[in-house]
């Protein structure tokens, strides 16, 4: 028995046509063939466009609500034209190529860097190697050894494209031999082989937002590939990810935790107790009868929250000390304590 269209989609049977689109454009980018290659994703492919191809028309879907996959016209007339209508202006996402040849840019790159807590707290500039694809200087990016003889592509036939079918539908992808093309280089440029671009390890310099959170992405304009087809490069999507610290922990909302390890009489008698903090050291009050596992609070001494002036808090989780090794007089001095404590 054939699946449920709603269910295909993932959405009730009272979902509005934006909702259906949303739905498919998102599952259709997850299985498409050209981006897909697990064993089951065409199929899958096939099976949420022929659900948005029913649910998408209205006369369609008024028959699949009353019938059913049991209607003997639900077939009649499906095609790819609810692929084609959404997909129609970003066009090549998938690696189609139009009827007219563009400039595409160059790819872009995700890339992590790793920052520590100290360059986050002040914000400023930090400096890595990011590996690049840059146009080959040589030939000037053309990938031929002067002037290009150019050759029809023999997998593609020249056409730029490969064209798969199966049963009632027609699935195209870009050639990979000719990058969509149709054609290739017979003169191949010694240095990048045809390739148009080689690789580099590129040095960059990136002003951080003082605070800026972990995990957090930098969107670098231009940063990225360069293109092959004479376009703009990429861009560069830099993800900011926070280095473990040996001291402090980062919070939400730019707060701090730190361990405050006091001894055993300042926790019974209170006291004061000289605390670390990312803006220097401070001097903070530990109320009497304090308990391993309290936390003390000292305001304005965690780190700045990103796009903000304001300033988090430093928690101080308090650890207390206990001695391995006493002195006779202090161990005296425990005795009375404890008979102290046990006859209260």
């Amino acid at each position: 028995m054939k699946q449920d269209y709603y269910s295909m989609l993932g959405v009730s049977k009272n979902a509005t046509d934006k909702e259906i689109k949303k739905a498919f454009r998102s599952l259709a980018m997850e299985y498409h063939p050209d981006k897909n290659d697990a064993p089951g994703a065409e199929k899958k492919f096939k099976e949420i466009n022929e659900a948005y191809n029913t649910l998408s028309d209205p006369n369609k879907k008024a028959s699949y609500d009353r019938f059913g996959n049991s209607d003997p016209g639900s077939m009649n007339g499906f095609g790819f034209s609810g692929f084609e209508d959404l997909f129609g202006s970003f066009g090549d996402m998938f690696g189609r190529r139009g009827t007219s040849r563009r400039s595409k840019g160059g790819s872009d790159i995700k890339y992590t860097v790793n920052v520590s807590l100290e360059n986050i707290f002040k914000g400023g500039s930090i400096s890595f190697n990011i590996p690049r694809n840059i146009s080959c200087k040589p030939c000037k990016g053309a990938g031929s050894d002067g002037k290009a003889v150019l050759k029809s592509c023999g997998a593609c036939g020249g056409k730029g494209i490969l064209s798969q079918s199966n049963g009632f539908m027609v699935i195209q992808s870009q050639c990979r031999s000719c990058n969509g093309e149709g054609t290739v280089i017979k003169n191949k440029c010694k240095v990048c082989n045809g390739m148009k671009y080689t690789a580099k390890n590129d040095k960059l310099r990136v002003t951080l937002p003082r605070g800026i959170d972990d995990g957090a992405v930098m969107r670098l304009s231009g940063k990225g590939n360069d293109s092959v087809c004479g376009g703009h490069p990429g861009d560069l999507y830099l993800t900011i990810s926070e280095k473990p610290h040996k001291m402090y922990s980062r919070l939400n909302s730019g707060n701090i935790s730190y361990n405050l390890t006091i001894d055993y009489a300042t926790a019974c008698l209170g006291g004061t107790a000289i605390v670390d903090t990312l803006h220097g050291k401070c001097e903070v009050k530990v109320p009497r009868g304090t308990q391993p596992g309290d936390t003390i609070r000292i305001r304005g001494k965690g780190s700045y929250i990103m796009n903000s002036s304001s300033v988090g808090s430093q928690y101080n989780k308090i650890l207390v000390n206990i001695p391995k090794n006493i002195t006779d007089e202090e161990r005296e001095l425990l005795e009375q304590i404890k008979k102290i404590r046990e006859n209260s």
